[in-house]
């Protein structure tokens, strides 16, 4: 057989997959498959796992939307009976359930919360005590009997809440934006309320024993002995009083 009919035939064969290199056996790069190894197999296992962990939580969450602790209670996740439950204990690790949701979590005692945008956000009965909160965005959110006392709020935005009978004591609202707040019968004895925004403010029967309002802004706010303000030893240095005048000191 001469060499062009020999060729031939071995094209013929190959083709024909004789030969066991037919179209769907021939080499191709971009059908080449890497095996998978162990650790790619435990990665997807966490992966599915951690998914079906958040899938259950918010299950949970919805099913226990309305759950209401105790003041000294927190909601926490009992993993056996699959629901949400008010517990006592408050010092023990959250579960990693728990860990996926902060909604729930109530004790956030010396948090650093800096510049987080809480707007809008679920915060009652929340303890804040010693958190840090300055330049924090709190407009709309609910505190209601929350702790902020010692918090530091400087620079935080506060405006138009409703703070009333809030215990702010000792808090840090340096530079914090508190126009139009209702702070009436709130406690904010040794606030910093430095180159703080009150205008507009209610301060009706408000605790402002020992506070310092420097360069503050109280521009049309209510605040005066007749609404039982009390301001005593309170420190005024260029405080814009109610009329837009400035004091040194408290102007009754």
């Amino acid at each position: 057989m001469n060499k062009v009919a020999t060729l031939g035939l071995a094209f013929l064969l190959v083709f024909s997959g004789c030969l066991g290199l037919g179209d769907d056996e021939l080499p191709n790069d971009d059908d080449t498959v890497e095996p998978m190894g162990e650790t790619d197999l435990e990665s997807l296992e966490k992966d599915m796992d951690m998914l079906k962990a958040k899938l259950e939580l918010l299950e949970a969450s919805i099913d226990n939307a309305t759950l209401d602790c105790e003041m000294d209670q927190i909601p926490r996740y009992d993993a056996e009976n699959d629901v949400w439950v008010c517990s006592d204990d408050r010092t023990t690790h959250p579960s990693g359930h728990e860990n996926l949701n902060v909604r729930w979590v109530r004790d956030l005692s010396g948090a650093d919360l800096s510049g987080t945008n809480l707007s809008g956000e679920d915060l009652r009965d929340a303890d804040l005590s010693g958190a840090d909160l300055s330049g924090a965005d709190l407009r709309y959110t609910d505190l209601t009997n929350a702790d902020l006392r010692n918090a530091d709020l400087s620079g935080a935005d506060l405006s138009g809440m409703d703070l009333r009978d809030m215990n702010l004591s000792g808090a840090d609202l340096t530079g914090a934006d508190l126009s139009g707040t209702n702070l009436s019968s709130a406690y904010m004895a040794y606030v910093d309320l430095s180159y703080a925004d009150l205008t507009n403010a209610n301060l009706t029967s408000t605790n402002m024993r020992y506070t310092e309002v420097d360069h503050a802004d109280l521009t049309g706010a209510i605040v005066s002995y007749e609404s039982d303000t009390d301001i005593d030893n309170s420190y005024w240095h260029q405080t814009i009083w109610t009329d837009g005048y400035i004091y040194d000191y408290p102007p009754w």
